[in-house]
């Protein structure tokens, strides 16, 4: 129950972030600097009531298989696309276009699941806690935290 948990906290902050990075949705960044929870679970800092939790808890089992199961199917379509770049030869670009292309999908698919699970929390939160939560992703993840954004 442990390491499924650990996983479930993982895939929904990688989730989030990507959600919260796609949409803009750091706006709420306040200029207090946050400091990182002990723990992965960034809903740790909001003082969630019980209700809060149990409902919070139960959106998130409900998009948990679903999530899961995307975000296994990005990381295999990366891994396919690190295969075909490794590959000895020549090397064929048409693949990995191509191969792109399913990534960027899957990612895409990935960002929507994630944005429904996020429109079915934002209602429960306040928004002090809507604005807490986004501080501890972005503290997690900082923009543009690689030069030029990662790209060469």
């Amino acid at each position: 129950m442990i390491r499924f948990r650990s996983t479930l906290s993982t895939v929904l902050l990688a989730v989030l972030v990507s959600v919260a990075v796609t949409h803009g949705v750091l706006a709420y960044r306040s200029p207090v600097q946050a400091t990182p929870t002990p723990t992965n679970d960034p809903f740790d800092v909001l003082s969630l009531s019980a209700e809060q939790k149990h409902k919070i808890h139960e959106i998130s089992m409900a998009h948990h298989p679903s999530l899961v199961a995307r975000q296994a199917a990005v990381d295999a379509k990366r891994q396919r696309l690190a295969d075909i770049l490794a590959a000895p030869g020549v090397l064929d670009e048409e693949a990995v276009s191509r191969t792109l292309q399913e990534v960027a999908k899957l990612e895409s698919e990935l960002d929507e699941e994630v944005a429904r699970n996020l429109v079915e929390l934002r209602p429960l939160l306040t928004v002090d806690q809507q604005r807490l939560l986004f501080q501890q992703i972005e503290l997690r993840h900082p923009r543009d935290s690689r030069p030029n954004g990662g790209r060469p």
